[in-house]
């Protein structure tokens, strides 16, 4: 019995110095997407004004996004990396109104991204876009991971115009809104 247990702790012993002695490797991917600000938006068509020129927010969303891509646990740049790519999509098929009114189409919203501050280079902002619903949505930003930069963070505003230039007219006054998904995705 003794030297079985004398026999099984020397090969544990042994078993954990020899794993503590090779060096291992693996692939370590951190991603994040936070609003900074203006989380919330609502839709206030509450004029004649509003209603025919449309409502346009500017800088009105801030996204700080974080994506690190190592191969251990030191800061080693990943040769594999291929960077991110940003996308933003809508929760719901119509933009919604709280009192009952007919909802409105997403095409009547259009948002514009720009770099508010970014820490590497190769980041990209999409032109702008109409919003839409289907699949991951449409890209805000991304960014192609150049020489060895491992890590990125990236602070984009966003813009929204609702029906400018033209107008809403017909459209019932009230409060609308919509539910925004950002999602982070490392490129393929």
């Amino acid at each position: 019995m003794l030297f079985h247990r004398i026999v099984r702790y020397t090969l544990l012993i042994v078993f954990v110095f020899c794993c503590f002695g090779l060096k291992l490797q693996g692939q370590i991917v951190t991603r994040r997407v936070g609003v900074v600000t203006g989380g919330q938006i609502q839709f206030h068509f509450n004029s004649y004004t509003t209603i025919t020129n449309g409502l346009t927010y500017l800088k009105y969303t801030k996204l700080r996004i974080y994506f690190d891509d190592i191969i251990d646990l030191t800061p080693t740049f990943n040769p594999n990396s291929k960077g991110w790519t940003l996308y933003c999509r809508a929760m719901n098929p119509d933009i919604l109104s709280d009192d009952g009114s007919p909802p409105l189409a997403l095409g009547n919203l259009k948002i514009v991204p720009s770099v508010f501050a970014s820490a590497t280079p190769g980041d990209e902002v999409n032109a702008g876009f109409l919003l839409t619903d289907v699949g991951d949505g449409d890209w805000l930003a991304r960014n192609i991971v150049v020489q060895s930069y491992y890590q990125t963070s990236m602070v984009i505003e966003l813009d929204y115009f609702f029906a400018s230039p033209a107008g809403l007219v017909g459209v019932a006054p009230g409060y609308y809104y919509l539910d925004l998904e950002f999602k982070i995705i490392p490129n393929p």
